[in-house]
């Protein structure tokens, strides 16, 4: 993939010399990075591969530190294992101070555990239905039954 080379090379950059301006050149504008993001949503190897590249972003501009933080605040509560540390990271590094770092980390565990909550929720009336029609049809054939064994026992 793409990604993956693109995300090599800027660690390459990173490790060999440090040049931030040289990182800065490999890599597109804020607004660009996150349509391409955004774009690539449902692959997760390629947004694995963004996250990672997305730590080395400049984030000394404020206009483009706040689009990575709200990106990156609203996409944290669907991030897989693999890109939670990386997502972790970015949110860390935009972030005003640790105290807004938390809050953003603990919205993004409570709105997912509202929506485990719901989806727990839907799973129980859903087996509640199915256990109630489940005993329907048994008190059916019971019902069945005692009329079988009745019209026996007169004839």
């Amino acid at each position: 993939e793409l990604s993956f080379a693109w995300r090599c090379a800027v660690e390459m950059v990173n490790k060999v010399t440090h040049d931030l301006e040289a990182i800065a050149r490999m890599l597109p504008e804020i607004p660009l990075f996150l349509r391409v993001f955004s774009h690539n949503i449902n692959d997760a190897f390629v947004v694995e591969q963004l996250c990672r590249i997305a730590t080395f972003m400049d984030k000394s501009e404020e206009a483009g530190r706040r689009m990575l933080l709200s990106f990156f605040s609203h996409y944290l509560p669907s991030s897989t294992v693999e890109q939670l540390p990386f997502v972790a990271k970015i949110l860390r590094q935009v972030s005003l101070d640790e105290y807004d770092y938390n809050q953003i980390v603990l919205s993004a565990i409570s709105d997912s555990m509202e929506s485990l909550l719901m989806w727990e929720k839907e799973e129980s009336q859903l087996t509640l239905e199915a256990q109630d029609i489940h005993l329907d049809t048994l008190h059916g054939q019971v019902a069945e039954a005692w009329q079988a064994l009745k019209t026996d026992n007169l004839s």
